[in-house]
């Protein structure tokens, strides 16, 4: 399993698979999130067990997969224990720092849970530290007589662990971006670490089932010590799932409204002060849904007196966030519609 074409194969195999895991699941042509999730998780368990078992004697053992009994218990309890305090911590100090988003705002509580509770965890955990890190590790085992190689493979795989968590910038802002990278690549050293220690999957799992869990005992603790900034998080991870389907008139004006409620950017000494302020923007759609360019409508403007130019910025900021919409059927070109930003 460890001769040099092996590992030549399973490192090509490697990149093929960081290539599917950043763009597969674009291609599924499937429209619940929430499936497609499920589905692109199942494909890399897939491809982890067909290069096992195929191109690699289907040695399973040798990538972390051992019975929970043959791990100490006292690793497993040190490995949750490390999870939670870092989670913990982590969702605490940025909810103090910066104004967070929910990258999985498309999902309800329970497809979070499911998601990141229980099939993260472990399949993530599968392809990272029990193949990407074997790999690693036999790839560089003629140097085993240096204490480097044991942190080598688990450096090099928790940099390509976390630096895949970039993907967070479509969702949330650069610097929650940042920080989640940041947090992956502690949490993926730690893992990794645990992993080398144990040969086992199970403290890395374990690891990271915690730290995920760290995000709702942050919030439970944030209720007590600062309600207003709970509040806030939980206002924003819970705010509705907009529906910018053309084809559904009465959908698609209620989702502009309470888009321009919720992703206005109004600093919160101002919150309250100023009610009923309607900036009209004209945004111009092309046939695939396409925002093609984005005005504000000076007429409307005009008859409704607004003349702050914060208001006018801050309203193109806010267009600006809008997705792609659903285009009409029957629409063969461009189109303008007036999307007013509630203040």
């Amino acid at each position: 399993m460890k001769s040099k074409n092996s590992i030549i194969f399973n490192i090509v195999f490697i990149v093929l698979l960081l290539l599917i895991i950043l763009f597969a699941k674009k291609l599924l042509p499937i429209k619940s999130e929430f499936i497609r999730e499920i589905l692109n998780y199942f494909i890399w368990l897939l491809l982890i067990f067909v290069a096992i078992q195929f191109f690699n004697k289907g040695k399973f053992k040798y990538f972390g997969f051992i019975k929970k009994n043959e791990v100490p218990k006292g690793i497993t309890r040190n490995a949750r224990l490390i999870g939670l305090i870092l989670g913990v911590l982590s969702n605490i100090i940025f909810l103090y720092l910066f104004d967070v988003d929910d990258y999985l705002k498309n999902f309800n509580l329970l497809q979070k849970i499911i998601l990141t509770i229980l099939l993260a965890p472990i399949v993530e955990e599968i392809v990272f530290r029990g193949y990407i890190q074997t790999i690693i590790g036999f790839a560089f085992e003629k140097f085993k007589k240096s204490n480097k190689i044991f942190w080598l493979p688990i450096i090099i795989t928790s940099i390509i662990f976390s630096l895949l968590h970039f993907t967070a910038i479509k969702t949330v802002n650069i610097y929650q971006t940042l920080f989640t990278v940041a947090l992956a690549l502690v949490a993926g050293l730690f893992a990794g670490y645990f992993k080398e220690k144990s040969n086992s999957l199970i403290p890395s799992i374990n690891l990271h089932m915690f730290s995920n869990m760290g995000s709702f005992f942050a919030i439970l603790i944030m209720l007590v010590i600062s309600p207003g900034i709970a509040h806030k998080k939980l206002v924003r991870s819970y705010k509705p799932t907009y529906q910018f389907d053309m084809n559904d008139s009465t959908k698609f004006m209620n989702s502009l409204i309470n888009f321009s409620v919720y992703e206005r950017n109004l600093p919160d000494s101002l919150r309250g002060k100023f009610q009923n302020v309607k900036v009209a923007t004209l945004l111009t759609i092309d046939f695939t849904g396409k925002i093609v360019d984005i005005q504000l409508d000076s007429i409307k403007n005009e008859q409704r007196n607004i003349k702050s130019e914060y208001y006018k910025s801050a309203a193109l900021e806010v267009a600006n966030k809008l997705p792609d919409f659903v285009p009409p059927k029957d629409l063969k070109g461009d189109t303008t519609i007036l999307f007013y930003v509630s203040f």
